[in-house]
């Protein structure tokens, strides 16, 4: 298999994988709580990660496994999942959508500084809900 067919196949099935995570946020929402919405949304980042990885893109890598680290909090009760961080979930899906699209040829989305300034205070957001859940 060729490159950009391996490519085009990554991208198909991370963009299944991150709407599978949407669906798990959005259910969150309605549900609060540690149950099979999350164990889905993990396998899915996890699965998400490993790929990622082989392409090369840390930023993906980088957000899946800070997501997942709040989420745990959020599943041992340190840390509640309001709103704002469902809010800030979504968002990161939204991103790790940018950073997947930009493997392909005829990308058209955002310059490069925007793409990892975003990630930056996305990251940098995460990080926060993390620390809270050590501080309290």
């Amino acid at each position: 298999m060729e490159l950009h067919q391996m490519l085009s196949d990554f991208r198909t099935e991370s963009f299944e994988r991150i709407d599978s995570m949407e669906r798990s946020l959005l259910y969150l929402a309605n549900t609060p709580g540690c149950g099979a919405a999350l164990n889905d949304m993990f396998r899915a980042m996890r699965t998400l990660t490993d790929s990622a990885s082989l392409f090369g893109l840390g930023g993906v890598v980088a957000l899946t496994r800070a997501m997942e680290n709040v989420l745990v909090r959020v599943c041992e009760g340190e840390v509640p999942s309001d709103e704002s961080l469902l809010t800030l979930l979504l968002s990161c899906c939204e991103h790790m959508r940018t950073l997947i699209g930009q493997t392909s040829s005829d990308w058209t989305g955002s310059p490069r500084w925007k793409i990892e300034t975003t990630e930056d205070e996305l990251l940098g957001r995460l990080e926060g809900y993390r620390l809270m859940a050590s501080v309290e």
